[in-house]
């Protein structure tokens, strides 16, 4: 269940944007009237149009309401994973390495992926959803959840993390080989992205992710052979 504190905070979020687009549009709606009226406009007119724009607001306020609680709902399993404080004996003695990737979906949408290399195979967290270039950086804080040591050993929470909703774990035995390349992909226009790594399953199947910021796709494929061991063949 949500707390009141955050469905106060998803209600004070929605509050701007509908008084924006309500704004805009009553803006928008008078100028255009102003071109037109040959006439005062009568007291009836003007309460409709009061009566519009609270119906016009309420509705505004509703729809991104209800989108802050659902973006809300959807963290909670995650907040509930790295809010939880894992005692020492249970962290793993040598940390985990990884990399954030982006990877295309249903041909135009994408989604950003924190991808965890262990010996038993290969973690996937989806961490953010679809982006645009307007946010060019906004991977950075997971670059910077990849340099927290406590994090990186605690690969309980990192399993967890790939059991929600757009993760996956792809154990070492279903891996056939890692290939990697310096190709950039079409648009993603100012977001930095240095290659690309395929992996490819047993199954025939293969997953194309799209490394984010300066990583090198050459050093980053032979880690991942070298740390899942032999059965992995890795090619340029």
């Amino acid at each position: 269940m949500i707390p009141r504190s955050e469905a106060f905070r998803c209600a004070h979020c929605a509050i701007l944007p509908a008084t924006l687009i309500t704004g805009a549009t009553v803006l928008s709606s008078s100028v255009r009237g102003l071109r037109t009226r040959l006439a005062p406009a009568s007291p009836h007119t003007w309460v409709f149009l009061g009566e519009a724009v609270a119906v016009l607001s309420a509705a505004l306020f509703a729809i991104f309401f209800a989108l802050n609680l659902y973006r809300a709902f959807s963290a909670l399993p995650i907040l509930d994973v790295l809010g939880h404080e894992m005692p020492e004996s249970g962290l793993f003695k040598k940390r985990v390495t990884g990399f954030v990737a982006m990877e295309y979906c249903w041909l135009i949408l994408n989604q950003t992926l924190l991808v965890f290399i262990a010996p038993e195979g290969l973690y996937g967290w989806r961490a953010n959803g679809p982006v645009d270039g307007r946010a060019p950086k906004f991977f950075e804080p997971y670059l910077e959840m990849l340099q927290d040591e406590e994090f990186m050993r605690d690969l309980p929470a990192i399993a967890k993390l790939s059991c929600l909703r757009g993760g996956f774990f792809f154990e070492r035995s279903s891996v056939s080989s890692i290939t990697s390349d310096h190709l950039q992909k079409w648009g993603l226009w100012t977001i930095q992205h240095s290659g690309r790594i395929h992996v490819h399953l047993t199954s025939g199947r293969s997953r194309e992710l799209i490394l984010l910021g300066d990583s090198d796709p050459d050093s980053l494929r032979d880690r991942i052979v070298t740390t899942l061991g032999a059965g992995v063949t890795s090619f340029g």
